[in-house]
């Protein structure tokens, strides 16, 4: 049984206190909603709403674009290979190198504040398996970003070579 009711606008289907030493978990994954409603983070929300729409969506699609295909550039001008493909990029940049495995570039550039992702083929087998790369890093560029960081990216990547 599902159990809903609406407090201060809000219909709430998380766990719920029965009386002062029992509470209902529901049957399903709502049992994992929190109980409480996080204002912070959803004044966070608004203000980067705000912020993104302040540029604009266009403006930030050419920027995020742009950033994007510099550091697919630079990459190959460093000896990496990119891995991205279709018709339009996205933010998301991946690459892989012969010279050290994506785990520990993960690890050895967030030591340096520069915070991309290794990627397994488990979670990409379509686009990795096809390839025979078993991982990949994956660096995540935003419009807030620069070319600045870009150029450190590359340098960082630069030193294991």
């Amino acid at each position: 049984m599902s159990i809903e009711w609406t407090r201060r606008g809000l219909t709430v289907t998380a766990p719920f206190w029965t009386d002062d030493d029992t509470y209902h978990l529901q049957p399903n994954a709502r049992r994992l909603e929190s109980f409480e409603v996080k204002m912070a983070t959803k004044v966070g929300l608004g203000v980067a709403i705000d912020y993104a729409l302040s540029w604009g969506i266009d403006a930030i699609v050419e920027r995020v674009t742009m950033l994007a295909s510099e550091l697919g550039e630079r990459l190959v001008e460093a000896g990496f290979k990119v891995l991205d493909g279709g018709e339009a990029r996205s933010g998301i940049v991946s690459f892989w190198s012969q010279h050290e495995d994506p785990e520990t570039t993960q690890e050895r550039l967030g030591v340096s504040r520069i915070n991309p992702v290794a990627i397994f083929s488990k979670s990409a087998r379509l686009d990795m398996d096809p390839l025979g790369i078993p991982s990949v890093v994956r660096a995540a560029l935003h419009y807030f970003n620069t070319s600045e960081e870009i150029t450190k990216l590359i340098g960082s990547l630069k030193e294991v070579r």
